[in-house]
């Protein structure tokens, strides 16, 4: 099974967000250097800024 295969049976949905180049070059790199996918950093985010504001999803 391919990536996409595995998206597209997940339950995520895709977001876009626009950004300058100059972050997404930075978060990119601490990414990577952290060894983490940006997708799964973005997604901890989330869920963080939900909790802080009262809102819990497992």
């Amino acid at each position: 099974m391919t990536k996409k295969e595995d998206v597209k049976k997940s339950d995520n949905v895709r977001i876009q967000v626009y950004t300058t180049e100059e972050k997404h070059r930075a978060f990119k790199m601490i990414c990577a250097s952290n060894g983490k996918k940006m997708t799964d950093v973005v997604d901890d985010l989330i869920t963080a800024y939900l909790k802080d504001n009262g809102i819990t999803i497992e």
